[in-house]
Formats: structure tokens, C-alpha cells, sequence
């Protein structure tokens, strides 16, 4: 697996059980739903998940990149292998992930973050992925398109499409509660966003 911008020395590893009827941490927070929700979907699909961490450490921020490997046993239950590595321009992707965690608004430590990397999230293709992540941290069809070298009018094509193809009705604001709570939206973040993370940057600082 070729590492995003990660160093290739492992930093982080461990092996832990998880049940398939586990719940979250008893303390509700960002991180403890988001990994819940990684290890479940880590368990369900039975395949790797790469994620971009960023943990408050003794008042130490800390960019991670993890990697979640399934390894199923005998008694139904899931050793899910955690590696982790620090990514080189640790600095920069901490200032993306405070401005993003303001943008989402469902941080209680603003700065954490653990956000799976994908290309796309079904049912969405890349680009409706693309663009409908963006429509819900509340972006215009017309700074969208410019962020990503579209016309605008596409922008608003697809996220007409895509309300078709999720059966949704509704405002904007209620579209976004909706890829919230349905797909779960907030626990991702485009791959190409992470590639391309100093442009995105300076999109979230607009």
C-alpha cells in the first residue's frame, strides 16, 4: 500500500478485539464514534481502512495516518491490526484538521479528527462524492467549482442528480443533516483532498 504523504516508520501498532454488538466509549465524542464506526465497517466489510488522525496529546496535536486490518477468528470475533505512521508535513494537516473540525461542527476538541480516506462513498461516484462533501461544510456551487476546475452550473447538476438518486427532498440545510445521518459523510474526507491538502486548506480557510 503506497502511504499518503506518511513516513514508512510505524510509529503506532497494535492488535485489538472488537465484537460485533460492541458499542462506542460510554464518553460521547467525535473520536470514540468515528473509530466505532471505522471498526464496525472494518468488521462488516472485512477490508482495510486508511484513516487521517489528529489527536490532542498533553496538549500536543499529532497528525496520523492509521491502517485497520481485519483479521477474523473462530469465535465470530474480529483482532482488528492497527499501524500508524506520522505524516511528513504533520503541520500543515493539523491546521486542516482544526479548520475542518470548525467546518463540521461536532468536534468537543476542536482540531481532533478521524476521518476515513476514500475515493468515493457509495452510492456516490468520485466526483458527485467530491462535490456533495463540499455542499455539506456549506460551500457555494460557485466557490466549488473554482476550488475544483468545474463550472458552476455542473456543480448544481450534480447535486440535483444526486438528491434524485439519494430520494431526497428538501433545503440545503436539511440535506446536509440528511448525508449526516444516512452516509455518514462527516466520518470521511475525499482522497484527493488529503493529496492535495495545501489547496484544500486554503479553501476551508475562505
Amino acid at each position: 500500500m503506497e502511504l499518503i504523504g506518511g513516513i514508512s516508520t510505524v510509529c503506532n501498532h497494535c492488535d485489538y478485539r472488537v465484537s460485533c454488538g460492541a458499542s462506542p466509549l460510554s464518553e460521547s465524542s467525535f473520536l470514540s464514534e468515528a473509530s466505532f464506526f471505522q471498526d464496525q465497517l472494518v468488521i462488516k466489510d472485512k477490508a482495510n481502512i486508511v484513516s487521517f488522525n489528529v489527536q490532542n496529546y498533553a496538549s500536543h496535536f499529532k497528525a496520523t495516518l492509521f491502517l485497520k486490518t481485519p483479521m477474523t477468528q473462530p469465535d465470530n470475533k474480529v483482532f482488528i491490526k492497527l499501524s500508524g505512521w506520522d505524516f511528513l508535513e504533520r503541520k500543515q494537516l493539523i491546521d486542516l484538521a482544526y479548520l475542518l473540525s470548525i467546518k463540521l461542527k461536532d468536534h468537543k476538541c476542536l482540531g481532533e479528527t478521524s476521518l476515513i480516506i476514500v475515493n468515493k462513498v457509495y452510492p456516490l461516484t468520485k466526483r458527485e462524492f467530491e462535490i456533495i462533501y463540499l455542499i455539506q461544510l456549506g460551500y457555494s456551487a460557485k466557490l466549488i467549482a473554482r476550488y475544483l476546475g468545474i463550472n458552476f452550473t455542473t456543480v448544481n447538476d450534480v447535486v440535483y442528480k444526486t438528491k434524485i438518486k439519494l430520494c431526497f427532498s428538501g433545503n440545503k440545510k436539511d440535506f446536509s443533516k440528511f448525508l449526516f445521518e444516512r452516509y455518514k459523510l462527516n466520518f470521511y474526507i475525499p482522497e484527493t483532498f488529503i493529496l492535495n491538502h495545501v489547496n484544500f486548506t486554503k479553501l476551508l480557510l475562505s
